[in-house]
């Protein structure tokens, strides 16, 4: 895990850490710095130090909380949600930025009980229930009160198992296409397709401007305790929330302001200063003139042993798997490109307070990691220069990156996104099962077409522990798929070769 991720994984257990005359101090509960917490923490002692001695740190004591505001007014947007509903406004319908959970359900399903929990995640998460208007000229947040929640089933049952998942997933792509009206809501949406009474599909929806990929594993979880309460005739069992994401947005502005916005954009000025506009990869055709988002993924495996290897080289140079991972593929990019100079995005949480790591919400924030191949420098002095990026990036992460390309006044090109068009993502699933349990019933992804890439190419990664996994999303505009197989291959070569 990168240091981000330890630090987000300290916060949810309840471990308090600052830095005192530069030593790390922490204060935990009982039982909760586990031992592979313990071993995480110190072989990455000097990053965290590092880390937060160039990140805000709440004094731990609530003087310094998201207080949660009033709602007789409508609140602002965050910066974040601000652009998705200006994109919204240029492109009204466009399924770019659905978030869609199809799952495979087995096991006898109580559709009552599903739908009172969804309706009690609901009630739970603002964020979910947020309509978005414009008053007086300005986007709104407006909070709408939900005392039902349906979710519909269609009984596929008549036909054979084979036709039944192709027709589940027909129509699983179909309801990710519909889109969703920002001004009415709901930002969630669910339906059942019954193949026999003992396995469904299930396809959640979810427009990004109210979630993220951290949410979705609060989703999972909460929706799963729900289920399994509502199943016992339980209340639930979830702690009630002291915030809501419309608290986060309007603390975001007032925060965000003044010395502390200047100080974070002054690092990203000097930063991005001369960056290539564009990352030039081989392309089997030419970029459109407006960029598009139709998209195909392919699936990329590092192996048992190819993993243990990584993970070595990590330990070797002191380092995280992501930051090795990352040079690996930033090596292979510029030799695609043929460019020294390459700039790739790095998503991260987003969830630099405690109070927020519960929430539901678009959090989610992109770092660009700019590094050069001037000089042929070796793979150990590359990776000393992207562990150098990444660090100082994480530490100035909470200005996003929507206010970046607005005060560098990056001219806008249509045809591509600006500043990066790549990017690579690592989440860590150490320990966890592939497959999961939701009150009695198994559930497993689904495998379906995917159908929006927002940039030329992004690898989402997983590390399993024993393995690491993932896709390389493509936009098929620009890319062949053989294209693409010969890009990973290089990318597992290199790694390989290390």
């Amino acid at each position: 895990m990168n240091v981000f991720e330890l630090m987000s994984r300290l916060g949810a257990a309840g471990v308090k850490l600052w830095v005192e005359e530069g030593q790390l101090k922490f204060k935990a509960p009982k039982g909760a710095l586990t031992p592979d917490l313990k071993d995480a923490l110190v072989a990455q002692k000097q990053a965290v130090i590092d880390f937060l001695s160039g990140t805000r740190i709440s004094s731990g004591d609530g003087s310094d909380a998201i207080p949660a505001v009033d709602r007789s007014k409508p609140l602002h947007l965050s910066h974040a949600q601000n652009r998705l509903w200006f994109i919204e406004q240029l492109t009204p319908g466009n399924s770019t930025f659905h978030i869609p959970a199809p799952l495979l359900l087995k096991g006898i399903l109580d559709h009552v009980a599903l739908e009172q929990a969804f309706l009690k995640l609901l009630q739970r998460h603002e964020a979910l229930r947020t309509v978005f208007r414009t008053v007086n000229d300005e986007p709104r947040q407006l909070v709408q009160a939900v005392e039902r929640f349906t979710v519909p089933v269609e009984d596929l049952s008549a036909l054979d198992r084979e036709e039944g998942l192709a027709e589940v997933r027909r129509r699983i792509e179909h309801e990710i296409r519909v889109p969703f009206n920002l001004e009415q809501g709901p930002m969630l949406r669910a339906r059942l397709y019954k193949l026999d009474d003992n396995q469904y599909g299930l396809i959640v929806v979810m427009h990004h401007i109210v979630t993220d990929g951290w949410s979705m594993a609060v989703f999972v979880k909460e929706i799963a305790a729900l289920y399994a309460a509502e199943r016992m005739g339980m209340q639930s069992p979830l702690p009630a929330l002291e915030i809501q994401y419309g608290d986060f947005a309007e603390w975001q502005r007032n925060w965000l302001t003044g010395e502390v916005l200047e100080r974070q954009l002054g690092y990203w000025r000097q930063q991005l200063a001369g960056a290539p506009e564009e990352l030039t990869l081989p392309f089997d055709r030419p970029r459109p003139e407006m960029q598009t988002s139709n998209g195909a993924v392919l699936d990329v495996e590092l192996d048992s042993e190819l993993t243990a290897q990584v993970k070595k080289i990590a330990r070797q140079f002191d380092t995280t798997v992501y930051v090795v991972l990352l040079a690996a593929f930033k090596i292979v990019l510029g030799r695609w490109a043929r460019q020294q100079d390459v700039s790739v995005g790095m998503p991260v949480a987003g969830r630099t307070r405690p109070e927020v790591e519960g929430l539901i919400g678009f959090f989610v924030n992109t770092l660009v990691i700019r590094t050069k191949l001037e000089g042929k420098p070796t793979f150990g002095s590359y990776v000393a220069q992207v562990k150098e990026q990444v660090l100082g990036a994480q530490s100035h992460q909470d200005v996003p990156f929507e206010a970046i390309v607005e005060d560098l006044n990056i001219p806008r090109n249509l045809s591509f996104a600006p500043v990066y068009q790549v990017a690579l993502s690592l989440t860590s699933s150490e320990g966890t099962a592939r497959k999961a349990v939701l009150g009695g019933l198994e559930i497993e992804p689904m495998k379906v077409e995917l159908i929006a890439a927002r940039l030329d190419l992004t690898m989402m990664l997983a590390d399993y522990g024993d393995s690491i996994s993932g896709m390389l999303e493509y936009n098929t505009d620009l890319f062949n798929q053989d294209t693409v197989e010969t890009f990973v291959r290089h990318f597992k070569r290199l790694l390989h070769s290390l």
